[in-house]
């Protein structure tokens, strides 16, 4: 087992008699199936259907806590105010609260610590895809002893990092720099980021129609890489450019890219590259 803490993050609490009606019409996940077993990974979204924000939500009773990271915190927090009219709700950053991440490299082993670990520490299981591990939130004080008390795990951000790429899930805020694009770009169906079944949030009619109308040009795409380029990577064939490296960690990467043209290189057998660094598809 590793464990990291995450201190890129930071929580903000949702809380007052209408915290949980006041998110659930405007994100992107149902927050009724928040639960103190159950986390969430959703977002806010710009009312043309653009990403703003991404999140991890947790039960807490009355209120919920949001997971988010840091230097989009205070952005995010004035967004939401923008929404609250006559709702009571209060929004508040706890900066007392920690948030640490465990993992297994063995995927099937991080799908099973959870369960073991939950009652004792209050764990959840990472909502976007078992194999990233679980996700633990607490006061300082318990972090720390919690740290202290399972030191010989301890890990670094970089090695949470390959881990995330590895398992092929895209961190916006550390992967998507200056790039304008749809949630369902960077596959948040398959990590539970959207829900299709829920009723109307700000940007849904635009969400709804990529997926219905099937009518996304670009999407994260899982890649093999053989080199060391500087990011963000160009990427091309000997005919046309395809998209962007955007995260690689040894031979693990992401891209994003034009599906038609993507598509077409996989199809004509085209090699790919990002400067002088070969680029494969992944099996």
């Amino acid at each position: 087992m590793r464990l990291v803490p995450l201190t890129k993050r930071c929580i903000v609490e949702i809380s007052g008699d209408d915290a949980y009606d006041f998110l659930q019409q405007i994100i992107t996940v149902d927050v009724n199936k928040l639960s103190p077993e159950q986390a969430l990974w959703g977002g806010l979204l710009s009312p043309q259907g653009k990403y703003l924000f991404d999140f991890f939500l947790y039960y807490a009773g009355d209120s919920i806590l949001i997971d988010i990271d840091k230097n989009h915190a205070t952005a995010f927090t004035e967004t939401l105010q923008k929404y609250v009219l006559r709702s009571k709700v209060t929004i508040e950053r706890k900066d007392k609260l920690k948030i640490i991440a465990f993992w297994h490299d063995d995927e099937h082993d991080s799908e099973n610590i959870c369960p073991v670990w939950f009652e004792k520490h209050q764990i959840v299981t990472d909502p976007r895809i078992s194999a990233m591990g679980c996700r633990w939130v607490g006061q300082s004080d318990k972090a720390d002893n919690f740290m202290h008390q399972y030191g010989e795990y301890m890990s670094s951000s970089q090695e949470y990092y390959a881990h995330r790429i590895k398992c092929g899930v895209i961190d916006p805020c550390e992967d998507m720099l200056g790039i304008d694009f749809y949630l369902p770009e960077i596959n948040a169906e398959k990590f539970n980021g959207v829900d299709y079944q829920k009723g109307c949030y700000v940007g849904q009619e635009v969400t709804a129609r990529l997926k219905h109308k099937d009518a996304m040009k670009k999407q994260i795409v899982s890649v093999r890489v053989m080199g060391n380029p500087d990011l963000p990577a160009l990427l091309e064939t000997d005919i046309q450019e395809i998209g962007t490296l955007v995260a690689y960690s040894g031979s693990h990467g992401l891209a994003y890219v034009r599906l038609d043209r993507w598509q077409h290189t996989i199809t004509t057998l085209r090699s790919i590259t990002a400067g002088s660094t070969i680029v494969y598809k992944t099996a």
